[in-house]
């Protein structure tokens, strides 16, 4: 099975989080990263501070790229001043992309969904 699905799998019944589905009626995920959102904010976790907690259990996590309208090139040049671009700048903070690498194992996997769920409730 696909790491992404084995993920997806692990992580759906979580209602706090958002983790794309391996395909829809459109499109299929090919999973070159796992990325995810937090969606209950209430408890003011960000993905920052989820990168933390899961760092010191050995789970390295990378941040969402930061949104084109922050980049000060873009910002100065090509983005109008007075648009805002609240989805990027949501997604840019909680959202993050969980270990993906080929040799992962099923029990890693379920080890690292086991701590995002206990983090993200």
């Amino acid at each position: 099975m696909l790491i992404g699905k084995l993920y997806y799998e692990r992580l759906k019944k979580n209602k706090n989080l958002f983790i794309p589905p391996p395909k829809n009626s459109y499109s299929q995920n090919i999973y070159w990263v796992i990325g995810i959102v937090i969606l209950n904010t209430k408890n003011k976790l960000t993905a920052k501070k989820i990168s933390k907690i899961l760092y010191k259990n050995n789970i390295i996590t990378r941040p969402f790229f930061w949104p084109m309208s922050e980049q000060k090139i873009l910002r100065n040049y090509i983005i109008k001043k007075n648009i805002r671009y609240p989805v990027s700048k949501y997604i840019s903070k909680y959202g993050l992309y969980l270990p993906s690498g080929m040799d992962l194992t099923v029990k890693q996997i379920n080890f690292i969904c086991n701590k995002v769920n206990d983090v993200i409730r």
